[in-house]
């Protein structure tokens, strides 16, 4: 807190903030609602289940504003504008801009689309949606109103406690973080450590690059332990795997015992030219490859998540002979054919041959993250309440802080990479028919015959239920497994309430690496 700024001026910066983002977020839905109505309009109107998604959002709407308006009681009303909340209220209409341009986009698109793909997508968005929307006031409600509404109390007087003080220290400084960086962080990113799992760059091969892990700067690792390969990825880093001490796969699978290895990805840059075959072979191949001399075997242990999950597929597909046992978590190898992210990549709206081309070989990863944000954007409202909610609260800042670093840390993506992912899935399931090809040579799947896990996060929505359950009937493996664990697409990899199914992954990968041993 600044020595020139009273406890009573931050406080009426506080709800002056909270109020302009508010207003910004409801202008936001307000646009993104009646474009949709336009462009139904053509269809014939707007069908039932849109017009029930419509009713629901405005009730939900209405009631979090009921909440908020009840977290402010006892607040001293603001009498001036802040500076800082101008400066943050601008950068999030610079960003609802770009948004607000991406809906347009679709607007203008339109005519090109498959009329009944895109009735079935819009179906399935709108089902979507009324989910969402049904689930939105249980979830708005102020869980900590009481506790929240005693800080702000404590902060008008004249001796606020330092818990107090923490709360609006933090907020402030979220507040700078904001305007400068932009309206989706709340964290400075070089603030934050993430990733506390020693760890050596141990091969190297094009864009990939082979880390080994340790469960500590002295441990050495033993002969014998099952080694296992993990494949994350493309969108976002690798190190959500890794986040903090006592939320990290990577630190529970090492105290289990397994010889635990990453392949991780280089950024792309302006030129390049990575294609879905070189990650297959010669990169993974050779980071198996490699893996088998460290550890004296002759197969590793596979495992990936969501498109990492779909390359570690494929990598088993092509060469079984390497690959000992398989997990799949949150993996997209076929398309739904309806719902929130069938609409944004459908070929349609989403003009990726030209993203593609004026970014040189390029996708921004910032395109994709604010593309999501765009079309879901009452999640980060969602985030904005939870933010609030416990910014007191240290244990709970110290989890929620590095999960905002990752959200916000966007990489940018090889195009011809994800060209090749969004063709060969979502457009016509030409993986699963077996018509991809890994350098002119067809990949199929029933090919794999590694033992299977596959993981699927119940309430996922970027890779639906349905979707991911489908591996497990188009591998030819005798011993497939398919697990539902409760939560959204990231939960399993930090929520405590799915951590069984860390136990789930090591269980796997050991017992078949024993089995391989003793035959």
């Amino acid at each position: 807190m600044s020595a020139s700024q009273r406890p009573d001026e931050l406080l009426e910066a506080f709800w002056t903030q909270t109020a302009s983002l508010w207003d910004i977020q409801v202008k936001s839905w307000q646009q993104f609602l009646e474009a949709s109505q336009s462009l139904m309009e053509p269809q014939g109107g707007m069908p039932e289940p849109m017009q029930q998604w419509l009713q629901a959002q405005q009730q939900a709407w209405q009631q979090w504003g009921e909440a908020l308006n009840k977290f402010g009681q006892g607040a001293p009303p603001a009498t001036s504008q802040a500076p800082l909340a101008e400066a943050v209220a601008s950068n999030l209409r610079s960003a609802l801009e770009v948004l607000s341009q991406a809906t347009e986009r679709m607007a203008g698109q339109l005519e090109a689309a498959d009329p009944q793909a895109l009735a079935a997508i819009w179906s399935g968005l709108a089902a979507e949606y009324q989910r969402d929307l049904a689930d939105l006031p249980s979830k708005l409600a102020p869980a900590r109103a009481e506790e929240l509404t005693g800080i702000a109390c404590e902060l008008s007087g004249a001796s606020p406690s330092p818990q107090a003080r923490r709360y609006l220290e933090r907020f402030v400084e979220t507040m700078r973080v904001k305007a400068t960086q932009g309206a989706e962080h709340y964290v400075d990113p070089s603030q934050v450590a993430v990733g506390p799992t020693p760890r050596q760059l141990v091969f190297e091969l094009g864009s990939l690059q082979l880390y080994r892990y340790r469960a500590s700067a002295d441990d050495q690792p033993a002969p014998g332990r099952p080694p296992l390969l993990l494949i994350y990825s493309i969108i976002n880093q690798p190190w959500i795997l890794d986040l903090i001490p006592g939320f990290s796969i990577i630190e529970h699978l090492l105290s289990r015992g397994l010889d635990v290895y990453l392949a991780e990805w280089k950024a792309a840059e302006p030129g390049c030219t990575d294609t879905l075959d070189d990650f297959i072979d010669p990169w993974l191949q050779g980071a198996a490859e490699h893996i088998c001399e460290l550890a004296g075997t002759e197969k590793v242990g596979v495992f990936g998540y969501c498109i990492g999950g779909t390359i570690a597929s494929i990598y088993a597909a092509r060469h079984p002979e390497r690959v000992q046992s398989l997990v799949t978590l949150t993996t997209p190898l076929v398309s739904s054919g309806s719902g929130v992210l069938e609409l944004l990549i459908n070929p349609a709206l989403f003009p990726m041959d030209s993203i593609i081309e004026a970014n040189q070989g390029v996708v921004p990863g910032k395109t994709v993250r604010h593309s999501i944000m765009a079309i879901k954007p009452y999640l980060e409202v969602l985030k904005w309440k939870a933010y609030y909610e416990n910014l007191h609260d240290d244990r709970m800042m110290a989890l929620f802080e590095p999960i905002d670093r990752w959200a916000n840390d966007n990489p940018d993506l090889p195009g011809e990479v994800f060209r090749s992912f969004v063709q060969e899935i979502y457009q016509g399931d030409r993986l699963a028919r077996g018509l991809t090809r890994i350098h002119g040579v067809p990949v199929d799947l029933s090919a794999i015959q590694a033992p299977l896990l596959n993981l699927v996060a119940e309430d996922d929505w970027i890779v639906p239920r349905a979707a991911a359950e489908r591996i497990a009937t188009l591998v030819g493996s005798e011993h497939t497994r398919t697990e539902i664990i409760p939560g959204p697409h990231v939960g399993i990899v930090m929520d405590p309430r799915t951590r069984y199914a860390w136990d789930l992954i090591a269980d796997h990968v050991i017992d078949h690496a024993l089995r391989h041993a003793a035959s």
